[in-house]
């Protein structure tokens, strides 16, 4: 356990660049994404869709066109093919993925973590979906997923997999799941796109960081070192400091 006492927050923050063919899809998403702000009159709403939309661009692509789908059949057309190119490239020599510079992070983490737990937050059950659709291609493991479209005992099902020293390395879930439940068993936290409101961020690292964790908590985040990504990160950092802060 830590010296000293309490479990601390360890953050790592991860600057990444994006591939040649995600940058491709960033730029022409985030130009469709804002064009699209436009054309929404209340400003939650707007928010709130601009929002799901960039964070799915960033770090969850396979979910991107499920999104899109249910704001503007045009906007699905559009990005279509930049998805794509982006979620069916091929892997490299190292079994690698060659289209998505996050993902490649994200193997590269759980390989090199030797069968520590790790839980890996996402925004929503589609972006659960995706990342987990992703991460088959190249893990030989099972990956275990938690989220609020799964019935009650389901949940607990996974939860309890997740939780069995011989089950899952991994699981991915919403912030929405796991209120209540308990996983200081695992001490790795990645929070695989950043959300925009601080308590959510303490949302998450509070799955693990609270009484009875007997590890400090690792938590991890990956994000896109040029354009917004990177803005919004610094301005939340700033805001209050919530990645290293124990509460």
């Amino acid at each position: 356990g830590p010296v000293g006492g309490m479990p601390k927050r360890v953050p790592h923050l991860i600057p990444l660049e994006p591939t040649e063919l995600q940058d491709i899809l960033i730029d022409t998403g985030e130009s469709v994404v804002l064009e699209l702000a436009d054309d929404i009159e209340d400003e939650a709403k707007r928010y709130d869709q601009m929002g799901k939309m960039l964070r799915a661009l960033w770090s969850t692509p396979g979910a991107i066109l499920e999104i899109a789908r249910s704001i503007s059949p045009v906007l699905d057309q559009q990005l279509r093919p930049h998805v794509l190119e982006v979620t069916q490239a091929p892997k490299d020599e190292k079994g690698l993925p060659t289209g998505d510079a996050r993902l490649r992070w994200l193997v590269k983490l759980i390989r090199e973590s030797m069968n520590a737990k790790i839980l890996v937050f996402v925004e929503s059950a589609v972006a659960v979906k995706a990342l987990k659709a992703a991460l088959d291609a190249f893990l030989s493991e099972p990956v275990a997923v938690f989220h609020r479209e799964l019935a009650p005992r389901d949940q607990d099902r996974q939860v309890a997999w997740f939780r069995d020293p011989t089950g899952p390395q991994v699981m991915l879930s919403t912030e929405a799941g796991g209120e209540g439940r308990n996983f200081q068993f695992c001490h790795k936290v990645v929070l695989y796109d950043v959300p925009w409101r601080p308590a959510t961020i303490e949302q998450r690292i509070g799955r693990v960081d609270r009484v009875g964790q007997q590890h400090n908590v690792e938590v991890y985040v990956p994000y896109f070192r040029s354009g917004y990504e990177a803005a919004i990160l610094k301005v939340m950092q700033k805001s209050i400091g919530v990645l290293d802060r124990t509460v």
